[in-house]
């Protein structure tokens, strides 16, 4: 077994994937939360889009805005799936390709070829996410946060709205 790459690395996947829906070329980059064969890293995924948030949130504009999806591309297997199965923590981003394996319509033999702006927010994404590894807890425990936030509401909503049942009382 190879040491090269150090066992606590975050690997992240590049490629480009055949356009499946909901995906859509030119609407950003793709992080993809699985393949065909498999499902990446709930973290290291997370880690990504809460990035990816991040970046759309920083810029201004509408020419300039950064985009991205996320979606499962089970079109087929990427080598996320490899370095996953052999028990690194691995996440995946592509593009959407146009023509994959050269068939256009009718069959016919044609380039395959990608949005630029989806390449560029790729190459955006990844520099953004390089210089926030430092705070890659932080970000991953955003979701844990909202989610105990959203249940302490809905735990006074439901004592409150009890309270009322019991009571006879109508709602606020």
């Amino acid at each position: 077994e190879s040491k090269l790459i150090p066992r606590e690395a975050l690997v992240i996947s590049l490629e480009t994937s055949r356009e499946l829906p909901p995906v859509k070329m030119g609407e950003g980059v793709i992080i993809r939360v699985g393949d065909r064969a498999s499902i990446f890293d709930s973290r290291a995924t997370r880690f990504l889009a809460e990035v990816g948030l991040q970046e759309s949130k920083a810029e201004s504009g509408p020419e300039t805005k950064f985009k991205f999806q996320r979606a499962l591309m089970s079109g087929g297997t990427c080598e996320g799936t490899a370095y996953q199965e052999l028990g690194f923590q691995t996440a995946a981003v592509c593009v959407a390709l146009g023509n994959y394996h050269n068939c256009g319509e009718k069959n016919i033999i044609r380039e395959e070829f990608v949005s630029v702006q989806d390449g560029v927010g790729m190459a955006q994404l990844l520099v953004a996410a390089a210089l926030e590894m430092r705070n890659f807890e932080r970000h991953v425990k955003r979701l844990p946060e909202r989610l105990s936030k959203y249940g302490r509401e809905a735990r006074a909503n439901f004592k409150r709205f009890k309270a009322q049942a019991l009571t006879g009382s109508k709602a606020a």
